[in-house]
């Protein structure tokens, strides 16, 4: 009989196939994390929310946070949706009879 090999070990272990944890994805969770806060904290921290006050129109800021805290930013202001194909005034049915 073969002794096992390190593959085999660490499949018999358990180990094979678990996965790291994510890392957060944009600034405000990693800044969230370091602060140690979890999602129903972060309307109570005055640090958090002193960094979002300086980054909101830096970084990524949920929304129902940026309303809880009555904040807007650039993009909210006068931002209206465009149309890639300009609106085109009616023809009158009498050009189109003719």
């Amino acid at each position: 009989m073969r002794k096992p090999n390190e593959q085999q070990k660490a499949f018999a272990s358990g180990t094979v196939g678990i996965q790291k944890q994510a890392t957060p994805t944009c600034r405000f969770e990693q800044i969230a994390n370091r602060l140690g806060l979890t999602p129903d904290q972060y309307a109570t921290s005055a640090e958090l929310r002193a960094w979002v006050e300086q980054n909101l129109n830096t970084f990524y800021v949920p929304t129902a946070l940026l309303s809880e805290w009555h904040l807007s930013t650039i993009y909210d202001e006068g931002t209206k949706p465009t149309k890639l194909i300009p609106e085109v005034d009616a023809i009158p049915e009498e050009e189109i009879a003719a």
